[in-house]
């Protein structure tokens, strides 16, 4: 009853959430695993507060790690990704960010793959980059994205990047 009430409550009020709250409440659906009108609703301001710049690397990192938990990509909830905030943060993302958005991106069997493959790139590119400063925490959690990936992703990523990835299968 207290649950139901309090999403009730934040659905009213979901379009005056900031980024950080936003990315607060998706990952308290998740670790409740947690779905409904309330995760539609957040998914629509997370894709409005992406595309006008709203949420910060980490926010959207910890959005994308929740509905990656949530197994929620593409589903009729449409929780759609917000890819191209994805692509255009790569560089400003720290490295918990950088391997959590890896993570869950590797998850994110996309119909977009032309697209989605362009993100992954990029943050594949600069994982390479920064692989000397990550903490090793972060690093071992970039490796563990790509041996979440799928062995059709690493295909295409190794085929259309210069980066050299292995797969494990």
């Amino acid at each position: 009853m207290l649950w139901e009430s309090l999403c009730i409550r934040a659905s009213e009020q979901i379009r005056e959430f900031s980024g950080r709250h936003l990315a607060n409440v998706a990952w308290s659906l998740a670790l409740t695993s947690r779905n409904g009108p309330l995760l539609t609703g957040l998914s629509h301001e997370v894709l409005l507060k992406a595309e006008s710049s709203e949420l910060t690397p980490q926010s959207l990192a910890n959005v994308l790690w929740s509905f990656a938990c949530l197994a929620l990509w593409d589903s009729a909830d449409s929780c759609r990704v917000p890819l191209e905030a994805v692509h255009n943060y790569a560089e400003a993302f720290n490295g918990r960010d950088l391997s959590n958005t890896l993570w869950a991106l590797s998850l994110y069997d996309s119909h977009d793959a032309v697209h989605w493959h362009r993100v992954l790139i990029s943050l594949a590119q600069t994982a390479t980059k920064r692989a000397g400063q990550l903490h090793p925490n972060d690093l071992t959690s970039v490796a563990w994205a790509f041996v979440d990936a799928t062995p059709l992703q690493l295909h295409w990523l190794q085929r259309n990047s210069k980066l050299k990835v292995t797969s494990s299968s």
